[in-house]
């Protein structure tokens, strides 16, 4: 049984998914996928989805949203609570031909002088990008390294917890401890906010 669903009206888009570690459109939903990619293209379907299954409304925090990059979707999704973050269809098949969504890594092996080291992701604060390289700051250091910083975005995909809020950065959500007028604070430090992102990224937050 795969431990990935998808969730699509338009089977025309995701064709040729056979062999990949995702449950398509299953007849019920368990608690036990890791994630469940609802494909996102207009409001009313997702409400329609919802309606057909309710159990969705269950597992939201399994939940991520898969989107056309032309389309406005992020506009409307900002205001739903249930999806928690979303991925472009370009993303999501990236991470299907590569087979990525199957793994369950708990971090990333940096070469560090003679040695590879591991680093958790629940150390990263935040990466940033660095000409053609990106450098990972954790709670007590800071590693630089040789992808750019949206070959690290890719990687990162299927961990909902990072997600992009500025053309040079990637953030954890989980040290995002203030927000102000175009920043978010991490450990007393200030990350900017682009304007192309901020919709995107307050759709991936709890609000009260």
């Amino acid at each position: 049984m795969a431990k990935f669903a998808l969730v699509t009206h338009d089977l025309n888009l995701f064709q040729n998914l056979a062999g990949y570690s995702v449950d398509v459109n299953p007849e019920s939903f368990r608690n036990d996928y890791r994630l469940i990619f609802v494909y996102l293209d207009v409001e009313s379907n997702l409400n329609k989805l919802l309606n057909k299954q309710p159990k969705l409304k269950e597992l939201q925090d399994q939940l991520v949203g898969v989107y056309m990059a032309e389309n406005q979707v992020q506009k409307w999704l900002a205001k739903s609570a249930l999806i928690k973050g979303s991925i472009t269809i370009d993303q999501f098949k990236f991470l299907m031909e590569n087979n990525s969504l199957a793994s369950n890594h708990t971090g990333i092996f940096l070469k560090v002088k003679n040695r590879l080291e591991k680093i958790h992701f629940k150390e990263i604060r935040w990466i940033m990008a660095k000409d053609v390289y990106s450098i990972i700051r954790t709670s007590d250091a800071r590693y630089l390294v040789s992808h750019s910083l949206k070959e690290m975005e890719e990687k990162l995909a299927p961990f909902s917890n990072f997600k992009r809020i500025h053309r040079s950065y990637l953030v954890n959500l989980d040290f995002i401890e203030a927000i102000e007028e175009g920043e978010v604070i991490i450990e007393s430090e200030a990350i900017p906010i682009g304007p192309a992102y901020k919709e995107d990224l307050l759709s991936g937050l709890l609000f009260m």
